[in-house]
């Protein structure tokens, strides 16, 4: 299969949707189909098989992100010969998806990643008036594809939720289990690499520093943990880089943790399993995940993992089994972490569910059910035109 995979951003970009679309290809590939990336060019290309850059002017505050010119004669016959056309968002690289589709009547397919009315905040302004136009738009372009892909069950409701009427797949976002569960190195010589003290007990967090991340929230919950532990040597890892990096610093130094936050910024992918062996568990605030891929790799890591009850987090973590999940109250997160930390059975015991029952995040099963998507794309694709033909024929 000849598959065109169209995005508004691609490597050197850091971000889950990256890292699922390459987790995706890498398997796609390896099963012999062919993958084209259509995605702005940003003068970081290094001549990747498949990788179609398109002309584009780049985003002066988002370096890697560029409003994309029309593609060119030869990137259109590119198009022209793919089997599926698979766009990652819905703006300005999604309409190109869309003109490439109706242009080669190729079937369109849409995953929705993200909450995007959770992140109006990124348009200066206008953010919070627009949240409704903005709802209405994604829902719009959705109707126009074949298929839409809802990376988790919570998704797919609220898409329902949202009008959408189109057909829907669920396909889990997937990771390589293999580099999380597999790694051999002790957690103590693990917090000796990051520069901690051995006996250091490490809360991390891993993502994006982002305002729709909810940070202030985990600093807030972070500083009265400090207050649950004294004489504890406790730290919270933040492992990530984004737009509010350096309003995050002045955040820890305005609540006083410098001395217990230690902040790594954008880590190489290969590293990050050293990164979650260092830690003793995982926690997040963000309410805004559709299926984290940084949750998966921790539990696949054998870290329980504390979070706010959420529709992404809810569909990954099973509360008491291999995490706890809260309410969005500093005193039910705070206490969910001290809990965590101060009861090392409990601790062991929730590691090993979350190592054992990552298996069902592998990239392998979730391509799998992904290319059951594409044909599913195709068949209702060739249905919808013979129902066109049909009309217009009368």
């Amino acid at each position: 299969m000849k598959i065109g995979i169209v995005t508004e951003c691609y490597r050197p970009v850091i971000n889950g949707v990256v890292f699922s679309i390459l987790n995706f290809k890498d398997v796609l590939e390896s099963r012999g189909h062919e993958v084209f990336v259509f995605t702005p060019a940003t003068g970081h290309e290094n001549g990747e098989k498949g990788l179609v850059a398109c002309r584009s002017i780049g985003h002066p505050a988002y370096p890697g992100y560029g409003l994309t010119l029309p593609l060119t004669r030869s990137q259109r016959a590119i198009a022209a010969n793919l089997d599926v056309i698979h766009a990652h968002h819905p703006f300005v690289m999604g309409r190109h998806a869309l003109t490439m589709a109706r242009s080669h009547n190729k079937p369109l397919v849409f995953t929705n990643h993200t909450q995007y009315t959770q992140y109006s905040h990124y348009i200066p302004l206008l953010g919070g008036m627009l949240r409704g136009a903005l709802e209405s738009y994604v829902t719009s372009f959705i109707q126009q594809c074949d298929l839409v892909v809802a990376p988790s069950e919570g998704i797919s409701r609220y898409l329902r939720a949202q009008h959408v009427t189109r057909p829907i797949s669920v396909v889990p976002n997937g990771i390589d289990t293999a580099k999380f569960t597999g790694i051999k190195l002790d957690r103590r010589e693990a917090k000796v690499w990051l520069g901690l003290e051995p006996d250091t007990a490490v809360v991390l967090y891993s993502g994006r520093i982002a305002l729709e991340k909810n940070l202030d929230f985990l600093l807030d919950s972070f500083k009265a943990l400090l207050g649950k532990t004294a004489g504890s040597k406790v730290n919270l890892v933040v492992a990530g880089s984004g737009p509010q990096e350096e309003n995050f610093r002045k955040m820890v130094t305005a609540r006083e943790l410098d001395d217990n936050v230690v902040m790594l910024g954008a880590i190489a992918y290969d590293e990050m399993p050293k990164v979650y062996r260092a830690a003793d568990l995982f926690a997040t605030a963000s309410t805004t995940e559709v299926h984290p891929l940084t949750i998966m790799e921790a539990l696949a890591s054998g870290l329980p993992v504390v979070a706010v009850t959420a529709m992404g987090t809810g569909d990954i973590i099973t509360h008491g089994e291999d995490g706890l999940l809260t309410e969005e109250t500093l005193e039910d997160f705070t206490s969910a972490l001290a809990r965590l930390l101060g009861d090392t059975a409990l601790r062991e015991n929730m590691a090993q569910n979350a190592q054992a029952g990552a298996v069902r995040f592998g990239v392998e099963s979730s391509t799998t059910t992904l290319l059951a998507a594409y044909e599913l794309a195709i068949a209702e694709h060739g249905e919808r035109s013979i129902s066109v033909g049909a009309a217009t024929a009368r």
